[in-house]
């Protein structure tokens, strides 16, 4: 590099150099020895973001690499160069968020039987993710609450951010907020007039360390008027009441 840099015509990385610019031709980016640096933007994308004009770690003008001795910092695959190259080093070294999708069912349903009861709207969560999942991240948000009638009203606020896993779930909202029946309930097809209400969002977010933001929400506002039956086979049987 410098002023001698022009007594060797191919002085650099063996690149040839254009006679009439002095510059060293890398055929799709050009390097201007006496600066250190490169004249176009990087069109790969490297550990310090796509790189505009920058060498080594974005830093041109404190770090160069003179021996050309400085290692490789994304995911480089152990042992031999792999035909899948490219395909392991997306899987390993990024992750977009493909879907995210809410579904809910259409009325309460049991979620858990004899000897604790617990009933509930629920909610399924489907998470699509392409890539590495732990550079994906999810968050799972409840605004509102559930009201539950028996024998006496009772509400629970059910707030939270909560980080989760990217992948399917089933929430039950409301469902782990409510006391358990009295253990003294006869389980003699006795039968109880149950009232549940829900003012609730549920709302999940994906974001990928590439890629935009997704997220779906869906809202429970509606009220449940029910018999629940302790059915001497230790099952529990829901039965509408209302017009």
């Amino acid at each position: 590099s410098g002023p001698a840099a022009a007594l060797n015509p191919f002085r650099f990385s063996t690149k040839r150099v254009d006679p009439t610019t002095d510059l060293l031709l890398y055929e799709y980016r050009p390097y201007r020895p006496t600066l250190g640096r490169w004249l176009s933007r990087d069109p790969i994308v490297e550990r310090g973001g796509r790189n505009c004009c920058a060498f080594v770690q974005n830093r041109p003008t404190t770090l160069v690499d003179v021996y050309g001795l400085y290692g490789n910092p994304i995911c480089w695959p152990e042992g031999p160069i792999r035909c899948d190259y490219a395909k392991y080093w997306w899987n390993q070294c990024f992750c977009t968020c493909r879907a995210v999708r809410i579904t809910r069912a259409p009325w309460v349903e049991p979620e858990s039987q004899y000897p604790q009861v617990a009933i509930g709207v629920r909610v399924s969560v489907k998470i699509e993710i392409e890539g590495n999942p732990g550079l994906c991240k999810c968050v799972h948000r409840d605004r509102g609450g559930v009201w539950l009638g028996v024998e006496s009203p009772w509400w629970s606020s059910v707030d939270k951010d909560e980080a989760i896993a990217c992948r399917d779930y089933v929430d039950r909202p409301g469902v782990d907020h409510y006391p358990p029946p009295p253990a003294e309930i006869p389980w003699n097809d006795f039968t109880e007039q149950w009232r549940m209400k829900y003012q609730l969002t549920i709302e999940v977010t994906c974001q990928g360390n590439i890629g935009p933001l997704l997220k779906d929400a869906v809202s429970l506002q509606e009220q449940y008027d029910f018999n629940v039956t302790y059915g001497r086979d230790r099952r529990v049987r829901l039965t509408p009441v209302g017009p």
